[in-house]
């Protein structure tokens, strides 16, 4: 005989659609319009054919529509595999699951793939907000498991099947959290794969044309947050180094390819002043680019030092990446390779006549190498520059317009403009980019550095001095920066004691936010290979290797579940009438003497046959039995005489 199968409930449907609904949603923001379009036209054909009735499309359609979203996604990605082709074919092969769905077995089916995407989530957004979405959709989901497998299901009920899901989801923590510290940690990112998202949100790059850090500073987001070990240092020693350009054409400037770095000598450096400690947490990138300190001394683990002290990673930066490092402030680079000074004075041939003409007129004056640098900073102040985040548009010579008709520009038009002025006047120079200052975070304590910290200023080499940074935009007096723009230097503490409480407000709200999130980036995002290591070292448990880790996670993770199943038998213990654990403690006794209880037998009538076998046992244990049927059937005992009853049953005996 074939046992037919359980009927799902109008409100298990709508759970199920709400719940992929919640998982779908965030991916929707990444897939192209007509994937989630095709998303959404599906999970509303299914909500409304749940709402109103109506027939299931036949295998014709179902095909149809199974092979046109295949191929829908294979023309949006090219591929059908991979981390975004693959999420995307998920997603609308869930959705679609929806148009032919029909018993408990699919709705199961798709639960569980909506389970799995809800983990794909994390390749492309691992933040605090992101984290608590996702948990949502975990509690919607599970609610939707509730329902499913709930007969009879009422929607009135709906909150406590919330309820009873969440209970599951903490009932999980436990075994969560040994899972998350102690299962062998693996180098590289999520699953191995890497999401390519960080170029858009990249604030610099191995080359420089004049308006892309400009463009790069409206951003407000997070590039790296800095933990200092003596305190934060002072603003002129706040630039953290990254690309070096070296060639121009005149418009755009490039970096060495790493072959013509190698090919340079190392620099000897000089490390006056105090070493300056401190730890990093860099967000992805994908680049090679580690930023330190100008400049570089003790460098991080799997990191090498360019010739022009850049300090590159030797794979990119596709995750969340801490490491240690310090720096000398106060150091300088004394040496000047003759391949270097080649590059350093190259200048595309006919280009910048008219500021080829300005350092002609210094040199004609035979300063010095100082007075040119000085001659340089003040042509700047006293010319009427402007700073600002919106410079006008440039020809086909930017250097020569910059400097002598719209004179209005960013850092890059600044470092640009001073290298060239530089060089022509046979000074070696150089453009560096990176970032300059930060945002110091009182409650966290550390230092947030972000895309709109984004900078670019000059470095050229002195007889005697070598190479000395030089930042043109400095020299810019405050009343020639355009409103709503901020120069690179470091914010006054008190300049926001005058500020209103709403301002303040904000910004402690943020503040509170930024320290949050470093902390998620520290134990949750940053926990580690390193991080599990030091922990077991804590522990006592040096040189663990995986195999040891594999070992303690089963010794711990058995441990707790034999600890969650004693807890479940001492609740269902306790769950039971107390009067029924106490008449059954009788029963037992009763039992070893050949007397049972049949299973559908009451208590006088047991009673009465007990008398029958043996007199004097039948006549106590039947005083008993009748107190126990009134207890346990009558009024609500006293606590008083369960009591009692409870001692009259342990003193029977057989």
């Amino acid at each position: 005989m074939t046992v037919p199968a359980p009927e799902v409930t109008r409100l298990a449907w709508l759970w199920l659609v709400g719940g992929l609904a919640v998982v779908v949603a965030p991916h929707l923001l990444r897939l192209p319009p007509w994937l989630g379009l095709l998303c959404v036209a599906a999970m509303g054909w299914r909500l409304l054919r749940d709402l109103r009735g109506g027939a299931l499309p036949g295998p014709g359609l179902r095909l149809t529509l199974t092979v046109g979203g295949l191929l829908v996604v294979f023309l949006s990605y090219g591929t059908l595999v991979g981390p975004e082709a693959g999420v995307a074919l998920l997603a609308v092969m869930l959705s679609l699951k929806l148009v032919e769905m029909r018993g408990l077995r699919d709705a199961t089916v798709v639960i569980l793939l909506a389970y799995f995407l809800v983990a794909t989530g994390f390749l492309f957004d691992q933040s605090i907000a992101s984290g608590i979405y996702l948990l949502v959709a975990v509690v919607v989901l599970t609610t939707a498991l509730v329902v499913l497998n709930h007969p009879g299901a009422e929607a009135r009920l709906s909150g406590q099947y919330v309820r009873r899901a969440a209970d599951l989801l903490v009932q999980a923590v436990p075994l969560m959290v040994i899972l998350f510290v102690l299962f062998p940690r693996l180098s590289g990112s999520l699953w191995g794969v890497t999401v390519q998202e960080h170029s858009a949100r990249t604030g610099l790059s191995e080359s420089m044309s004049i308006g892309d850090v400009s463009r790069l500073s409206e951003s407000s987001e997070v590039a790296f947050r800095v933990e200092f070990m003596d305190g934060v240092p002072a603003s002129e020693d706040l630039y953290w180094r990254g690309p070096v350009l070296w060639q121009t054409d005149g418009r755009r400037w490039t970096a060495l390819p790493p072959g013509s770095l190698r090919q340079l000598d190392r620099p000897r450096v000089d490390s006056d002043g105090p070493a300056v400690g401190y730890a990093v947490t860099l967000q992805p990138h994908g680049r090679h680019w580690l930023f330190m300190l100008d400049l570089p001394d003790t460098l991080p683990p799997g990191a090498l030092l360019t010739p022009d002290m850049q300090v590159l990673a030797r794979r990119p930066v596709d995750q969340l990446r801490r490491y240690e490092a310090s720096s000398f402030p106060a150091a300088r680079i004394r040496s000047l390779d003759p391949r270097e000074r080649a590059l350093a004075l190259t200048l595309p041939p006919g280009r910048h006549p008219l500021a080829r003409e300005l350092a002609g007129t210094w040199l004609d004056a035979e300063l010095g190498e100082a007075q040119r640098v000085a001659a340089a900073l003040r042509f700047f102040s006293e010319q009427h520059f402007f700073y600002s985040h919106e410079p006008p548009a440039l020809g086909a010579d930017p250097v020569d317009e910059f400097l002598f008709q719209t004179r209005t520009g960013f850092c890059e038009h600044y470092a640009a403009a001073f290298v060239v002025l530089m060089r022509a006047t046979g000074l070696p120079a150089r453009v560096v980019t990176g970032y300059h200052g930060g945002e110091l975070n009182p409650i966290g304590g550390h230092l947030a550095v972000r895309q709109s910290d984004a900078h670019a200023w000059a470095e050229v080499f002195l007889s005697g001095q070598g190479w000395v940074r030089v930042d043109p935009t400095t020299v810019i007096p405050p009343q020639r920066v355009s409103t709503g723009t901020r120069l690179p230097v470091r914010e006054d503490p008190g300049a926001h004691k005058e500020a209103s409480w709403l301002g303040r407000a904000l910004k402690g709200a943020r503040q509170i936010l930024d320290a949050t999130n470093h902390g998620w980036n520290q134990w949750v995002l940053g926990y580690g290979a390193d991080k599990q290591r030091g922990l077991l070292e804590r522990l006592g448990l040096h040189g663990a290797g995986w195999r040891g880790l594999v070992a303690l996670l089963t010794v711990v993770a058995g441990a707790v579940l034999l600890g969650a199943l004693a807890h479940l038998s001492w609740r269902r213990r306790r769950a039971v009438d107390p009067l029924v654990r106490h008449f059954d403690r009788v029963l037992a006794r009763l039992a070893r003497r050949g007397l049972v209880k049949g299973t559908s037998e009451g208590a006088l009538a047991f009673a009465a046959r007990v008398q029958v076998t043996d007199q004097e046992v039948g006549a106590r244990f039947a005083a008993l039995a009748e107190q126990y049927t009134a207890l346990r059937y009558g009024p609500t005992p006293s606590r008083a005489a369960v009591k009692a009853f409870r001692r009259r049953a342990r003193a029977f005996r057989a």
